[in-house]
């Protein structure tokens, strides 16, 4: 993003339209520009706060962050769509075995693009799993996610978040150059 151009004070700026309107132009670009910032850092919140839902086994905070009818798909699994749907993530036994053991979902910074109403994000998530007292932490699996997200009357939500386990496959490259386009 280019810095505004402020008009030049070369003259008395009260009776010049010129320099008036030139700073309209100037004022109305750093308000798009803030509401981009905006927009950003409340995706990037969104984003942030599904670890701490699903460590937390709260299937409602995690089904409002998505749209009613909105889809969370991950490889290996059938798509979840609607709030109702995703919010059962947390009850399945592989997140139940999660919780037991000890987890935290952490969600790495997301590369948002804004344009309008719509944004798309792209980050990684790595979900730690306690072993023992003596081992600690083990990164369990890390992943990759491409999330559209819509401004609603809620703020913004989630409309589609798909995934896909980083592990070395030429299905995960794929996915990976599919949504860095």
């Amino acid at each position: 993003m280019s810095s505004p151009t402020v008009p030049s004070s070369g003259e008395d700026a009260s009776g010049d339209s010129e320099a008036t309107e030139g700073l309209s132009a100037v004022v109305a670009q750093l308000l798009d520009r803030v509401r981009v910032l905006e927009d950003r850092a409340e995706i990037a919140a969104l984003i942030a706060s599904y670890g701490p839902l699903v460590d937390a086994a709260d299937g409602q905070g995690v089904a409002g962050l998505w749209t009613e009818d909105g889809r969370y798909e991950v490889a290996g699994f059938e798509p979840w769509v609607g709030r109702e749907s995703i919010a059962e993530l947390v009850d399945l036994p592989q997140h139940q075995a999660y919780l037991e053991a000890g987890c935290a979902h952490f969600m790495g910074p997301p590369i948002v693009t804004v344009s309008g109403n719509e944004a798309v994000a792209v980050n990684y998530t790595t979900v730690f799993v306690r072993q023992d007292d003596t081992t600690g932490w083990k990164a369990d699996r890390v992943s990759t996610h491409r999330w559209q997200l819509v401004r609603t009357a809620e703020g913004w939500r989630v409309q589609s978040r798909d995934g896909q386990a980083m592990d070395g496959s030429a299905s995960a490259r794929s996915f990976l150059d599919h949504i860095l386009q």
